[in-house]
């Protein structure tokens, strides 16, 4: 079973992908490029139609960016809840943020929190705030904690 420290769900939260933007932008240029020549020149078709080609990658390069950006703004809402969870248990309890971790990211409700060296699960209220933590033992955990990697 693993639990995710305060300080890894923070790092989790959305990473920009350089090399997808570096790639769509190399294939904006391309077709500038491209189309530019094809102006200037005889209106070769080669070029007309390698700017149809980039045209027509930069169509499914910005489609698939689009919905990794939608699927990465689903999983940060998740980080998100988990991350305001741990700082309420943390400010209630008057207790350390990295002293606190969750075995998932996902849905609060029914995750185990591991504070110290006690194991508790959560039942979760109506909205975010209210919660309920009971206390629960573990047999034979196997317990992997993880950690930002430094």
């Amino acid at each position: 079973m693993r639990f995710y420290s305060y300080n890894y769900l923070l790092e989790q939260i959305a990473r920009f992908d350089w090399w997808g933007a570096a790639f769509t932008i190399f294939l904006i240029i391309c077709l500038i490029v491209t189309m530019f020549k094809y102006h200037q020149g005889q209106k070769e078709t080669k070029f007309r139609e390698l700017a149809i080609i980039l045209g027509l990658g930069i169509v499914v390069v910005i489609s698939i960016k689009i919905t990794q950006y939608r699927v990465t703004q689903a999983n940060d809402n998740h980080y998100r809840q988990a991350i305001h969870f741990i700082e309420i248990v943390s400010k209630d309890l008057n207790t350390d943020k990295e002293n606190i971790y969750i075995n998932t990211s996902a849905s609060i409700d029914g995750a185990l929190v591991k504070i110290g060296s006690l194991y508790y699960r959560v039942i979760s209220g109506d909205n975010g705030e209210n919660y309920l933590l009971e206390k629960i033992e573990l047999n034979n955990p196997k317990i992997e904690i993880v950690e930002v990697k430094k």
